[in-house]
């Protein structure tokens, strides 16, 4: 079924967004939303982000973390591809949380069924939650719109979250963009580099804080 977005200038999103004003020049000029966008941009926003060939375990602390921000008064921004992205949606799904999700390609594109399967669902949460887009209906997305679409989510949100990453992965590209942005950056601290070589780049950055977690694997046997 498809959905019609509503056009979103740069100024309509300052409007809603005021705090982006000094980052007026890196904002889109020309976007198109779906969803309570005002009500999730109320909010103050954390990014959770990291690689979509995600272990089960990374998804759940993707998962885990939406949940714990979301029930401190966040909104979450995220992608809107496997992994990462859609277990982070998830955990707000869960619990009726708050949540943008960040698109790469066109309104009403599904890139894969399990981003159809998860469309399926958040689609009937758009009172709390919504979609938002550079690319017009029907783009199916490139190389260099998901990095565009990585500097949206750092450019929205006031701190970022790395939970895994590979030395490729789009979720470094985010962190650079955050830092220009003076957003703080986190990543999930993990024994044994097991969470990615991109994720330990980030161990050697004064500018990204390690996230320690060390009680979680207890909590994520609630989840």
């Amino acid at each position: 079924m498809l959905h019609e977005f509503t056009k979103l200038t740069c100024d309509e999103l300052l409007f809603l967004k005021p705090s982006l004003k000094s980052l007026y020049k890196e904002i889109p000029k020309k976007m198109y939303y779906l969803g309570n966008l005002p009500f999730t941009l109320s909010k103050p926003i954390v990014a959770i982000v990291g690689r979509r060939k995600a272990s089960i375990l990374e998804c759940s602390i993707s998962k885990y973390l939406s949940k714990l921000f979301g029930s401190n008064g966040y909104t979450i921004v995220s992608g809107f591809m496997y992994g990462i992205d859609a277990h982070a949606h998830m955990g707000c799904l869960d619990c009726t949380y708050p949540s943008i999700a960040v698109l790469g390609y066109g309104a009403n594109y599904l890139p894969s069924a399990t981003v159809h399967n998860l469309y399926a669902t958040y689609i009937k949460q758009l009172q709390t939650s919504c979609f938002l887009t550079q690319y017009e209906a029907g783009f199916s997305g490139r190389p260099w719109s998901f990095s565009k679409r990585n500097k949206l989510v750092a450019l929205l949100a006031s701190k970022v979250v790395v939970v895994a990453a590979g030395s490729a992965s789009g979720a470094l590209i985010t962190v650079k963009n955050a830092l220009n942005f003076k957003r703080t950056v986190y990543y999930v601290k993990n024994p044994n580099d097991m969470f990615g070589t991109g994720v330990s780049q980030l161990k050697d950055n004064p500018n990204v804080y390690p996230l320690d977690l060390s009680s979680i694997f207890t909590a994520l046997k609630e989840i």
